[in-house]
């Protein structure tokens, strides 16, 4: 499973930009908004998740479930957290066959 901060890290490199500044430009946000996302005090909506996912070249489907997951995380929600990774699970393996 991915964590956010592959999210950016792929964004970056898959768009050949150099910093955090460059992704926030990018995807339209203060450079504080990404620093909160790689110091995991926020996380994105949907809709910047959903870019994220393109800017990384990563299915959107597993990054939604990859967001919901970190969220109920969060929440310390274990059953729905269970519930999220478990469709990852499905997802990687339907992928890998």
């Amino acid at each position: 499973m991915r964590t956010l901060t592959d999210y950016l890290d792929a964004a970056i490199a898959e768009n050949g930009l150099t910093s955090d500044r460059q992704l926030a430009t990018l995807l339209d946000m203060s450079q504080n908004i990404v620093h909160c996302f790689r110091t995991k005090r926020n996380l994105p909506s949907d809709a910047t998740m959903l870019r994220l996912a393109t800017l990384s070249k990563i299915d959107p489907t597993e990054a939604l479930l990859e967001l919901n997951f970190w969220r109920t995380s969060w929440k310390n929600d274990v059953e729905s957290a269970s519930v999220y990774k478990h469709a990852l699970e499905l997802i990687t393996q339907t992928a890998a066959a």
